[in-house]
Protein backbone atom coordinates (compact mmCIF):
# COMPACT_ATOMS: atom_id res chain seq x y z
CA UNK A 1 0.00 0.00 0.00
CA UNK A 2 1.39 3.39 -0.93
CA UNK A 3 2.11 6.17 1.54
CA UNK A 4 -0.56 8.37 -0.06
CA UNK A 5 -3.18 5.67 0.50
CA UNK A 6 -2.21 5.28 4.15
CA UNK A 7 -2.53 9.02 4.76
CA UNK A 8 -5.94 9.06 3.06
CA UNK A 9 -7.23 6.22 5.21
CA UNK A 10 -6.02 7.95 8.37
CA UNK A 11 -7.75 11.15 7.36
CA UNK A 12 -10.94 9.17 6.61
CA UNK A 13 -10.93 7.65 10.08
CA UNK A 14 -10.63 11.09 11.70
CA UNK A 15 -13.50 12.48 9.62
CA UNK A 16 -15.69 9.41 10.16
CA UNK A 17 -15.24 9.28 13.95
CA UNK A 18 -17.92 11.92 14.81
CA UNK A 19 -20.38 10.14 12.46
CA UNK A 20 -19.76 6.78 14.14
CA UNK A 21 -20.29 8.33 17.57
CA UNK A 22 -23.61 9.76 16.44
CA UNK A 23 -24.73 6.39 15.04
CA UNK A 24 -23.89 4.62 18.30
CA UNK A 25 -25.79 7.24 20.31
CA UNK A 26 -28.75 6.99 17.94
CA UNK A 27 -28.87 3.22 18.35
CA UNK A 28 -28.78 3.61 22.14
CA UNK A 29 -31.63 6.10 22.08
CA UNK A 30 -33.73 3.81 19.92
CA UNK A 31 -33.15 0.89 22.24
CA UNK A 32 -33.67 2.92 25.41
CA UNK A 33 -36.62 5.05 24.48
CA UNK A 34 -38.46 3.18 21.74
CA UNK A 35 -40.82 1.80 24.39
CA UNK A 36 -40.62 4.97 26.48
CA UNK A 37 -41.80 8.51 25.89
CA UNK A 38 -41.73 8.90 22.07
CA UNK A 39 -41.38 12.67 22.18
CA UNK A 40 -38.11 12.45 24.08
CA UNK A 41 -36.78 9.84 21.69
CA UNK A 42 -37.62 11.87 18.61
CA UNK A 43 -36.17 15.06 20.06
CA UNK A 44 -32.88 13.38 20.86
CA UNK A 45 -32.77 11.71 17.46
CA UNK A 46 -33.42 15.03 15.75
CA UNK A 47 -30.51 16.56 17.66
CA UNK A 48 -28.24 13.69 16.67
CA UNK A 49 -29.21 13.91 13.01
CA UNK A 50 -28.90 17.68 12.73
CA UNK A 51 -25.60 19.03 11.34
CA UNK A 52 -23.58 21.38 13.48
CA UNK A 53 -24.98 24.88 13.26
CA UNK A 54 -22.80 27.23 11.25
CA UNK A 55 -23.45 30.85 10.43
CA UNK A 56 -23.60 31.69 6.75
CA UNK A 57 -20.52 33.55 5.50
CA UNK A 58 -20.99 37.31 5.33
CA UNK A 59 -20.95 38.80 1.82
CA UNK A 60 -17.95 41.13 1.72
CA UNK A 61 -16.73 43.67 -0.84
CA UNK A 62 -12.95 43.42 -1.08
CA UNK A 63 -11.82 46.67 -2.67
CA UNK A 64 -8.48 47.06 -4.50
CA UNK A 65 -5.37 47.79 -2.49
CA UNK A 66 -4.54 51.49 -2.29
CA UNK A 67 -0.86 52.45 -2.43
CA UNK A 68 0.81 55.26 -0.51
CA UNK A 69 4.37 55.44 -1.80
CA UNK A 70 6.78 57.66 0.13
CA UNK A 71 9.85 55.70 -0.95
CA UNK A 72 10.68 58.10 -3.77
CA UNK A 73 11.25 55.13 -6.08
CA UNK A 74 8.25 55.83 -8.31
CA UNK A 75 5.55 53.51 -9.58
CA UNK A 76 5.94 50.66 -12.05
CA UNK A 77 3.77 48.16 -13.94
CA UNK A 78 5.17 45.47 -11.66
CA UNK A 79 3.92 47.35 -8.60
CA UNK A 80 0.43 47.71 -10.10
CA UNK A 81 0.35 43.99 -10.90
CA UNK A 82 1.50 43.18 -7.38
CA UNK A 83 -1.34 45.22 -5.87
CA UNK A 84 -3.90 43.55 -8.14
CA UNK A 85 -2.62 40.11 -7.13
CA UNK A 86 -2.71 41.14 -3.46
CA UNK A 87 -6.39 42.06 -3.83
CA UNK A 88 -7.18 38.64 -5.28
CA UNK A 89 -5.18 36.94 -2.55
CA UNK A 90 -6.99 38.88 0.17
CA UNK A 91 -10.38 37.81 -1.21
CA UNK A 92 -9.21 34.19 -1.36
CA UNK A 93 -7.84 34.13 2.20
CA UNK A 94 -11.01 35.73 3.58
CA UNK A 95 -13.18 33.18 1.78
CA UNK A 96 -11.12 30.28 3.09
CA UNK A 97 -11.83 31.33 6.68
CA UNK A 98 -15.41 30.23 6.07
CA UNK A 99 -16.72 33.48 7.54
CA UNK A 100 -16.69 35.67 4.44
CA UNK A 101 -17.93 35.36 0.87
CA UNK A 102 -16.42 37.96 -1.49
CA UNK A 103 -18.89 39.56 -3.89
CA UNK A 104 -18.08 40.22 -7.53
CA UNK A 105 -16.81 43.76 -8.11
CA UNK A 106 -15.38 43.21 -11.59
CA UNK A 107 -18.29 44.94 -13.34
CA UNK A 108 -17.84 47.98 -11.10
CA UNK A 109 -14.11 48.48 -11.71
CA UNK A 110 -14.64 51.74 -13.59
CA UNK A 111 -16.88 53.13 -10.87
CA UNK A 112 -14.40 52.14 -8.15
CA UNK A 113 -11.51 53.75 -10.01
CA UNK A 114 -13.35 57.08 -9.93
CA UNK A 115 -14.09 57.09 -6.21
CA UNK A 116 -12.54 59.57 -3.82
CA UNK A 117 -10.02 58.17 -1.30
CA UNK A 118 -11.73 56.25 1.54
CA UNK A 119 -10.58 58.78 4.14
CA UNK A 120 -12.41 61.51 2.23
CA UNK A 121 -15.62 59.68 1.36
CA UNK A 122 -16.04 56.32 3.04
CA UNK A 123 -19.77 56.42 2.28
CA UNK A 124 -18.98 56.43 -1.45
CA UNK A 125 -17.29 53.05 -1.12
CA UNK A 126 -20.08 51.73 1.09
CA UNK A 127 -22.67 52.56 -1.59
CA UNK A 128 -20.76 50.52 -4.16
CA UNK A 129 -20.41 47.64 -1.71
CA UNK A 130 -24.12 47.68 -0.90
CA UNK A 131 -25.09 47.80 -4.56
CA UNK A 132 -22.94 44.70 -5.09
CA UNK A 133 -24.84 42.85 -2.35
CA UNK A 134 -22.23 43.09 0.42
CA UNK A 135 -22.93 43.67 4.11
CA UNK A 136 -19.25 44.23 4.90
CA UNK A 137 -16.41 45.88 3.03
CA UNK A 138 -12.64 45.73 3.29
CA UNK A 139 -10.45 48.71 2.38
CA UNK A 140 -6.84 47.49 2.10
CA UNK A 141 -3.77 49.69 1.74
CA UNK A 142 0.01 49.49 1.55
CA UNK A 143 2.30 52.29 2.68
CA UNK A 144 5.59 51.71 0.90
CA UNK A 145 8.42 53.25 2.89
CA UNK A 146 11.19 51.61 0.87
CA UNK A 147 11.88 48.49 -1.15
CA UNK A 148 12.58 46.69 2.11
CA UNK A 149 9.80 48.00 4.37
CA UNK A 150 6.07 48.55 3.84
CA UNK A 151 3.07 48.83 6.17
CA UNK A 152 -0.02 46.86 5.20
CA UNK A 153 -3.40 47.83 6.71
CA UNK A 154 -6.88 46.32 6.35
CA UNK A 155 -9.98 48.28 7.40
CA UNK A 156 -13.25 46.39 7.85
CA UNK A 157 -16.57 48.24 7.87
CA UNK A 158 -20.26 47.48 8.28
CA UNK A 159 -21.84 48.70 5.04
CA UNK A 160 -25.33 49.47 6.35
CA UNK A 161 -24.18 51.41 9.40
CA UNK A 162 -21.01 52.77 7.77
CA UNK A 163 -19.17 51.84 10.94
CA UNK A 164 -15.57 50.64 10.91
CA UNK A 165 -15.53 47.40 12.85
CA UNK A 166 -11.87 46.39 12.72
CA UNK A 167 -8.44 47.54 11.64
CA UNK A 168 -5.39 45.30 11.39
CA UNK A 169 -1.95 46.35 10.27
CA UNK A 170 1.55 44.98 10.16
CA UNK A 171 4.95 45.60 8.68
CA UNK A 172 6.02 43.53 5.72
CA UNK A 173 9.58 43.05 4.57
CA UNK A 174 10.24 43.11 0.86
CA UNK A 175 8.41 44.58 -2.10
CA UNK A 176 7.43 41.26 -3.69
CA UNK A 177 4.28 39.24 -4.31
CA UNK A 178 5.39 36.63 -1.77
CA UNK A 179 5.92 39.31 0.89
CA UNK A 180 2.46 40.75 0.25
CA UNK A 181 0.85 37.30 0.40
CA UNK A 182 2.57 36.49 3.69
CA UNK A 183 1.38 39.80 5.12
CA UNK A 184 -2.22 39.16 4.06
CA UNK A 185 -2.23 35.64 5.46
CA UNK A 186 -0.81 36.83 8.79
CA UNK A 187 -3.23 39.73 9.21
CA UNK A 188 -6.33 37.69 8.38
CA UNK A 189 -5.53 34.39 10.11
CA UNK A 190 -3.54 35.65 13.10
CA UNK A 191 -4.51 39.24 13.85
CA UNK A 192 -8.11 39.84 12.75
CA UNK A 193 -9.78 38.08 15.69
CA UNK A 194 -7.69 40.08 18.18
CA UNK A 195 -8.80 43.51 16.97
CA UNK A 196 -11.05 46.09 18.55
CA UNK A 197 -13.38 48.31 16.47
CA UNK A 198 -11.19 50.27 14.08
CA UNK A 199 -11.04 53.95 13.21
CA UNK A 200 -11.67 55.23 9.71
CA UNK A 201 -8.91 55.14 7.10
CA UNK A 202 -6.55 58.04 7.60
CA UNK A 203 -7.01 58.03 11.38
CA UNK A 204 -3.96 57.53 13.61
Amino acid sequence: MSRVTIVSLSAWRVLAWPVLVRLVLARYVLARYVLGPPVVAWLVLAWLAAPLAQAAPAPVAVFPFQLLDTSGEGGSPAQAARLAEATRQLASVLQHTGRYMPVDLASRAGQIAGLQPPDECGECWAKVAKAAGATLMVLPSVHKVSTLISLMTLWFADVDRMKYTARVSGQIRGDTTDAYNRGIDFLVTQELDKTQPGAAPGSP
